[in-house]
């Protein structure tokens, strides 16, 4: 197939996909397996497009025709996953989420999709494994995120209400003082830290911890300074409230109630943030 029809209609189908014109999306990858059924992304895309118009046996078909093109993609076994779950197929969905989450086990949405279809089961104890797995692999993806752009600005401490953020922020704390290295550059911000600076160095560590890293060089990571600037990249994902939010109603199925309100709280708040960025 000429490449530039093949991009002109990949692209078409995109923007159509984008906005949830599914059906026409559908025509335009179409439009490119007729020409070459080997394209295991249009084949991909196809299925994504009637997964979310409630046609699960035909998103089926079509990801598993792109997963015998490409058995190396997780987004692949991940979309299949999530059918399977959705068309009451437990075994399989579990089966396809797990060799996903084999290729690709950073990504917290293989634990989250795992959980799910645990909870469809009845399996809440399970569910909630996975959910606080996909934590803690949230937790790494953001400390990665904060390691590569820490020459951000280090925010003004955050006037939140809850905690459950600190916990996940000292996941990620944890996964950078084992795996990261030269973060001996993360210092006090000038200004409105100062004071917490000076407390920092009163009270002797209470505000720090010192860690070695994995070329054995001992650092010290101040704690206000980390858990300000994991609040704020927190508070633009996405992935954060969502997850609490399910772990929320996990944790209510299981008779927590106080825990699952105290989710379902901080979700709500998270993405009242979320949703003030986007829209400004």
């Amino acid at each position: 197939m000429d490449k530039e029809l093949r991009n002109e209609l990949l692209q078409k189908g995109m923007t159509s996909f984008t906005n949830s014109n599914f059906p026409q999306a559908i025509s335009s990858f179409r439009q490119i397996l007729n020409q070459d059924q080997s394209d295991w992304n249009a084949w991909y895309l196809v299925g994504q497009c009637y997964r979310f118009l409630g046609d699960y046996p035909t998103a089926i078909s079509y990801l598993e025709k792109a997963l015998k093109l490409r058995n190396d993609e997780s987004s692949v076994y991940h979309a299949l996953g999530v059918a399977y779950q959705l068309n009451g197929d437990y075994s399989a969905s579990l089966d396809a989420l797990s060799k996903g989450k084999e290729l690709d086990p950073e990504n917290e949405i293989f634990y989250i999709s795992y959980a799910m279809t645990r909870k469809d089961q009845g399996e809440y104890e399970k569910a909630l494994g996975n959910y606080q797995s996909a934590f803690k692999v949230l937790a790494s993806r953001i400390a990665k995120a904060m390691k590569n752009e820490r020459s951000n600005p280090i925010y003004p401490r955050p006037n939140s209400p809850f905690r459950l953020w600190m916990n996940c922020a000292f996941e990620g704390g944890v996964y950078l003082g084992v795996w990261a290295r030269n973060l001996k550059g993360i210092e006090f911000a000038e200004g409105d830290l100062d004071e917490e600076q000076f407390y920092a160095s009163h009270y002797e560590g209470q505000l720090w911890f010192d860690h070695k890293d994995s070329a054995g060089d001992l650092f010290r990571m101040y704690l206000p300074n980390f858990l300000n600037t994991f609040f704020v990249l927190l508070s633009k994902d996405n992935a954060y409230f969502n997850l609490i939010g399910n772990m929320s109603t996990v944790l209510g199925l299981l008779g927590r109630h106080e825990e699952a309100q105290e989710h379902y709280q901080e979700a709500q708040f998270f993405m009242s943030l979320f949703n003030k960025r986007q829209s400004g």
